[in-house]
């Protein structure tokens, strides 16, 4: 009996243990200057963070409120989103909406002379009771960089500076060591340049020791002084880029727990801020564990066979590849086989990966049966699709498929594996396009082009997208009147992006109304090119999770467009790696997804909700797809409602003639609760 009540005691100690450290996890550490915080870049961050669902503990040099400024004196959060080239105060808010599930709340607008703080940056011990670290920027983070020269602050001695100066760079290098990412915003991003590796010196600049960031690049305040203080510590300033992500350099003993957890961001503009931030979520809630990198993932390759070269029109359904264009001899899985079974330098990944060809005549597993198929495949951690004609995939298999996945398994579709013309005897993919990933490329209006394209990482920081990645950076203002992705960087400044020579398919849509954003069952885009229109742009790359049991297993489903080409399944390419990247992310035994929050509203395809003329003059008409609209609100640039319309239908229209010419914040509700925020523009 004794025995019983201690392993009993034991266990619940355990769980105990278990919830605390998962509570933990869902704080972060952020740190304002005592003297010179900038006001934009502490509130918008914490409020974003707090929106889904982190406790924000807000550290200074002091347990003293912060002093806190934004310029011109006296400015506000709308007048400075205002203030941005390009953008506006809605434009502001309709981003954080989409990046956190939650209105931005005006009573924040206004800039106080302090800002609270929960204690002593001094008083932390390591990064154990967090998932993340962000530095507010601002003139006064200055003060902390570890270069040797410390200067008092409003009641911080020159040696309490030094102190916290250290002491930033001690925890900041914890949460690295343990895979925890760290966010430097403005003037608060050179610290990371200025962050030591142990045990390592050099001459000048480097005689305490070398940067973190030695040989990487960084963005951070945009003057010139900046390129000079990050060239003086061998680290690269990017002067376009909104947000960087960064690896910390080889000199660094924990260079693989710490691969593409740095970031660093350029401005103060709230659109920045909420960019970076939302970005800094994207690795708390996408990237593995550090321990889990390393181990073994089984994966199943399900193809139709070797490229026939001898007979690939696309007229010869035996021949799985067809060849669409002449001279270039298309991938197949073999390709896929090699790029799983390298050594790739920017990973650690281990995957023992096995392939089938369900054209063969014996399979193993019963075709016309949903449980056979999905005991033969449960075996695996994920399966990689690759099959493009339909021929010999039936329905019951991808009753199977749809099984394993709401079980916890992992489904990567690669380029044709979205391709769904349905074939002779019911042979169909549509369970899988429409059911489980939620796009295809129809046989009806079908087309393809073989061009070289930008892809856009509209949704910087996820795993998939991000780990081992380095990134160009190309121009890209507002191509899309509505996008879809959270990520989008509504600054002047430039977006993460590849440059890629491979086939496009034109016509690859959404086909069901799955809502775009972080919640389970939403899809939430990865990347967008720059040749489609919207929504089709934004085909390129987009993930999924999936709990239709609505019980402990999460299904984790991943597309990626381009993949005719063999050369982009090189080892040492960047799309390469972005195809190791999705297939250790969805296998389900290698990678525990941690828990999505349930409350992020949904920001629906545009075919859901349609509003037109936009822009317009006048009269305005709405059309919901599902449902009725039971109001209408409109917002101006100040963030003030001039409008609000109560409706019980699912078609309106209203008139805005009466409004000055300018951009306006659209919000529609629904009965059942779905809200839908857009830009509408007043001509």
């Amino acid at each position: 009996m004794k025995s019983f009540i201690l392993k009993l005691t034991l266990l619940i100690l355990a769980m105990a243990s278990f919830l605390m450290s998962h509570a933990q996890a869902k704080k972060v550490l952020l740190f304002v200057a005592q003297d010179g915080a900038y006001y934009s870049e502490y509130i918008v961050c914490k409020a974003g963070l707090e929106a889904v669902g982190y406790q924000v503990d807000v550290r200074s040099a002091v347990n003293m409120p912060a002093n806190t400024y934004m310029l011109p004196a006296n400015t506000t959060i709308d007048a400075t989103a205002n203030a941005l080239s390009g953008s506006s105060y809605p434009e502001f808010q309709l981003q954080f909406q989409r990046a956190f599930g939650a209105t931005w709340n005006s009573s924040l607008n206004g800039t106080p002379s302090d800002i609270p703080v929960d204690g002593s940056i001094l008083d932390i011990v390591n990064s154990d009771d967090y998932a993340g670290f962000a530095i507010a920027g601002g003139t006064g983070t200055i003060s902390y960089r570890l270069d040797g020269t410390y200067a008092a602050q409003s009641n911080v001695g020159a040696d309490t500076v030094e102190l916290v100066a250290k002491k930033l760079n001690i925890l900041a290098l914890h949460f690295l060591e343990k895979g925890k990412p760290v966010l430097a915003q403005c003037h608060g991003a050179a610290l990371p340049v200025f962050w030591r590796i142990p045990n390592t010196t050099g001459p000048d600049q480097e005689l305490l020791g070398y940067s973190i960031l030695k040989n990487q690049q960084a963005a951070g305040f945009p003057d010139a002084n900046t390129n000079t203080l990050y060239s003086s510590l061998g680290a690269f300033y990017n002067a376009s880029a909104a947000t960087m992500i960064a690896s910390p350099g080889s000199a660094f003993q924990f260079n693989t727990e710490s691969r593409s957890r740095v970031i660093t961001s350029r401005d103060w503009y709230p659109q920045t801020v909420s960019y970076a931030t939302r970005t800094l979520l994207n690795i708390m809630e996408s990237f593995p564990h550090e321990n889990q990198v390393k181990q073994s993932c089984k994966v199943l390759v399900l193809h139709g066979g070797v490229m026939d070269s001898t007979n690939c029109h696309y007229t010869n359904l035996a021949n799985d590849i067809p060849c669409n264009h002449a001279g270039i001899d298309p991938a197949d899985y073999r390709h896929v086989m090699n790029l799983l079974n390298g050594n790739s330098q920017k990973d650690e990944f281990v995957f023992d990966v096995d392939e089938l060809n369900m054209a063969e005549p014996n399979l193993p597993y019963d075709s016309n049966s949903a449980a056979s198929f999905n005991t033969y495949i449960s075996k695996y951690d994920a399966v990689i699709f690759y099959k493009h004609w339909s021929t010999h995939v039936r329905n019951e298999m991808m009753e199977g498929f749809r099984t394993y996945a709401e079980n916890g398994g992992g489904i990567i579709a690669l380029h044709h594996g979205l391709y769904a013309r349905d074939e002779a005897g019911g042979a169909s993919k549509r369970i899988l396009t429409d059911s489980l990933f939620g796009a295809a490329s129809l046989n009806a209006g079908f087309g393809i082009s073989l061009k070289t394209y930008t892809l856009y990482a509209t949704n910087y920081g996820h795993f998939v997208s991000t780990y081992g990645i380095t990134y160009g950076h190309s121009v890209l203002q507002d191509l899309w009147n509505s996008d879809p992705t959270a990520g989008m960087n509504r600054s002047f400044s430039e977006m993460p992006s590849i440059t890629i020579d491979d086939e496009l398919y034109t016509n690859l849509s959404f086909t069901s109304s799955f809502g775009f954003g972080y919640d389970m069952g939403d899809i939430t885009p990865l990347f967008s090119n720059n040749e489609l229109s919207e929504p089709m742009a934004h085909t390129s790359g987009f993930v999924r999770h999936i709990n239709f049991n609505n019980d402990s297993s999460e299904g984790r489903l991943v597309y990626l467009q381009p993949g005719e080409r063999r050369e982009n399944y090189e080892i040492t390419g960047t799309y390469g790696q972005l195809i190791r990247n999705a297939t250790f992310w969805a296998s389900k035994d290698s990678y525990t997804a941690p828990s999505i929050p349930t409350h992020i509203s949904k920001i629906e395809p545009r075919d859901i909700v349609k509003v037109y003329p936009n822009p317009t003059n006048g009269e305005v008409h709405l059309y919901l797809d599902e449902g009725n609209i039971t109001t209408i609100r409109l917002f101006d640039a100040r963030g003030a409602e001039v409008f609000y319309q109560v409706v019980a239908a699912n078609a309106t229209q209203f008139s805005v003639a009466h409004l000055p010419k300018g951009v306006y914040l659209l919000q529609i509700e629904a009965a059942d609760g779905f809200k839908f925020v857009e830009r509408l523009v007043r001509e």
